[in-house]
């Protein structure tokens, strides 16, 4: 079978080009990629793509427009989006995309994409199903002089991802002095690890893989050194979260905070594949596959083992091009 597979915002996610070939490989699919990012000529993963596609900026007039017109004139079958605004942008026309097209999105339901999108409702959403997630405010209804704040917090845009915009509040002479902007959140600041949870659940929220990894190294908000381990706790909570999340679908990612104790707070999720997957793919996890199995029609079948103490170090690798 021939496929083709649109990898959205593709950035520098070469190694997920390269999953995506592999798994193609396994399966005996013909595939043909096509990376589509904002200037293909500086994105990385359009090199090693098979065709690159040029898009207008994320939420931008026409932004929805150009994306649909690369799924038609590229026969795209499955579409990856992989950058929170743009699992947004696919999450509003996936259905139009399947019923005009066709083609298959990567992404949750409007609403899972909408709480995960927000860092607030997130929390709330957490909390609500018995999860233990971080004290939360908007900066909207925040009191830095009430009593029940736990110092040290976080600022933070609500919509943010890759720690950008955020800040350290330390004392409420602090947040009077430097108020958080509207549009933010602050949340109670955790200590301990900081650790991401890469899973997978089926269309009906099911959970068919989680792997966890310990995040030691980080740059510019991706994992750049990290080992997978196992945690019964965490793995309860992906199952709740598949359970939380109306219409989950596919691949998400969540980060926590491990105190030494072994108990957690869960801080974010991300509703894409997480830029550590590559080392839960090496682990075990099949979420590539899966995502390829789904357009094929068959069934899922659950990861029963994956691999503890798999560790992953990352470099840079040099592209050329003509200017």
């Amino acid at each position: 079978m021939k496929m083709s597979v649109l990898l959205s915002s593709a950035g520098r996610r070469v190694e997920l080009v390269q999953i995506f070939r592999a798994e193609a490989a396994r399966l005996g699919v013909a595939m043909n990629i096509v990376a589509a990012d904002l200037d293909p000529k500086h994105a990385p993963a359009c090199h090693f793509a098979d065709a690159a596609e040029a898009v207008p900026a994320v939420g931008t007039p026409g932004y929805s427009e150009a994306l649909l017109s690369i799924v038609a004139r590229r026969n795209v079958s499955l579409v990856v989006p992989l950058i929170d605004p743009d699992v947004t942008a696919w999450s509003l026309i996936a259905r139009q995309a399947a019923n005009e097209f066709g083609c298959r999105v990567a992404v949750s339901a409007p609403e899972a994409v909408a709480i995960c999108r927000d860092k607030a409702r997130t929390a709330a959403v957490l909390a609500a199903g018995g999860l233990s997630v971080p004290w939360t405010r908007p900066a909207e209804t925040f009191d830095p002089t009430s009593s029940e704040t736990p110092w040290p917090l976080v600022c933070k845009p609500v919509g943010g991802s890759s720690s950008v915009g955020l800040r350290v509040l330390s004392s409420p002479e602090q947040a009077l002095v430097e108020p958080p902007a509207p549009g933010t959140i602050v949340q109670e600041q955790l200590f301990g690890e900081e650790v991401t949870v890469n899973v997978f659940y089926d269309r009906g929220g099911g959970l068919l893989y989680a792997v966890p990894h310990r995040r030691q190294s980080v740059r510019s908000g991706e994992v750049s050194r990290g080992v997978t381990f196992a945690h019964d706790g965490l793995m309860a909570a992906a199952e709740r979260i598949g359970t939380l999340l109306p219409g989950v679908w596919g691949p998400l990612c969540f980060q926590a905070m491990l105190r030494e104790d072994g108990s957690f707070g869960i801080f974010e999720i991300n509703a894409r594949f997480g830029g550590g997957y590559p080392l839960a793919q090496e682990a075990g996890a099949m979420g590539v596959r899966y995502l390829l199995q789904d357009v094929l029609g068959e069934a899922l079948v659950p990861v029963s083992k994956w691999r503890e103490g798999i560790s992953m170090i990352r470099y840079d690798q040099s592209v050329f091009t003509l200017d």
